[in-house]
């Protein structure tokens, strides 16, 4: 905001400027009575350029100032509607509109950064790849959303591995009771054998 004020204390000393020049020329004037309505008409004039010169400065202030805000609102309007592909405008000066519009640039490049990774990581989950693990340079609070996905895959592949187990045992479980049918099968065909002898 400093170079905002100083454009605007610039065009309030312009102003103190044009009604200092007017006040010396009507004081200039009125020592001669004569000339005293061409004096009128020379600070009348004086006053108006000066007004006009001060709404063309004004205007084009604002605008440079109320066109980035503008422009940058859109963006963080579409950014919360989920669009991450759209560039911010970034104006060319060195004042806090740059600052501010580099911010809102820099803060849509990590959040698509981080939902790629995020999706890529989703995708490996869906082909079955319960291996790779999330990496890359998270910040703040996106440390914990990339440590608790860390987490969740590893819980995922205990889970996975117990269930693994448990198939396993039912399985010997079930060539057991298999293995005991038969022999009891055998058994009783030989003893069906042995009645019948």
């Amino acid at each position: 905001m400093k170079s905002i004020k100083t454009k605007l204390l610039a065009l309030s000393m312009l102003s103190t400027l044009a009604t200092a020049i007017v006040s010396i020329t009507i004081a200039l004037f009125i020592k001669d009575r004569t000339n005293l309505l061409l004096a009128i008409l020379i600070s009348y004039a004086c006053a108006f350029t000066v007004l006009a010169i001060s709404f063309v400065i004004v205007r084009r202030s604002i605008n440079k100032i109320t066109q980035p805000l503008e422009s940058a609102s859109e963006r963080l309007k579409s950014l919360a509607d989920g669009n991450l592909t759209d560039p911010v405008n970034i104006p060319k000066t060195q004042d806090e509109l740059y600052e501010l519009t580099n911010a809102l640039q820099d803060t849509v490049s990590s959040l698509k950064i981080y939902i790629t990774k995020i999706t890529d990581s989703l995708v490996n989950i869906s082909d079955g790849n319960l291996t790779d693990r999330m990496h890359g340079s998270f910040h703040g609070d996106f440390i914990k959303i990339k440590s608790t996905f860390n987490t969740i895959l590893l819980s995922l592949i205990d889970t996975f591995a117990n269930i693994r187990n448990a198939a396993e045992q039912v399985n010997n479980g079930a060539n057991q009771v298999s293995n005991g049918a038969q022999a009891l099968s055998q058994g009783a065909t030989e003893q069906a054998s042995a009645i019948q002898e």
